[in-house]
């Protein structure tokens, strides 16, 4: 007798879980369709993908800094793959790193080895996103 018991309850609980998994889906589609979804509205970003750089226009460098001007807001990176490249560094986009703390670009130094991210702008200056030192015992021996 007992294990009829269970085993009804066991069931109802089951049919009652379908049912409001399902009603549940429906809720939602609703509030989707009938624009009751606000709160989410007001938190996306207004993407478009026409505002996406294209893929020439974006890049990623590994090397040694070759020079640093902090007047003119230089960088010259010197890679075994891409050459020597000079690079614009705009204080109000770029993000420099040495190990976990942020940095102003006089704290890099001649001979760190970094990994960047770059954009080409549309005068065809190179200007750094961010750039990030190796940490010296990451760094692989040559």
């Amino acid at each position: 007798m007992r294990a009829r018991w269970v085993f009804m309850v066991v069931s109802v609980f089951i049919i009652l879980s379908f049912y409001v998994v399902g009603h549940a889906e429906d809720i939602i589609e609703q509030n989707i369709e009938g624009g009751r979804v606000d709160f989410l509205e007001e938190n996306l970003i207004d993407f478009q993908e026409d505002e996406m750089l294209p893929e020439d226009d974006m890049g990623i460098i590994s090397g040694a800094i070759a020079s640093i001007d902090v007047g003119a807001k230089t960088l010259t990176i010197k890679s075994d793959e891409a050459g020597t490249k000079t690079f614009a560094v705009d204080t109000d986009m770029s993000m420099l790193w040495k190990g976990a703390m942020m940095a102003e670009l006089g704290d890099l130094a001649v001979g760190d080895v970094v990994d960047a991210s770059y954009i080409t702008d549309d005068d065809g200056s190179l200007v750094i996103e961010w750039v990030e030192v190796v940490p010296e015992d990451m760094i692989p021996p040559r």
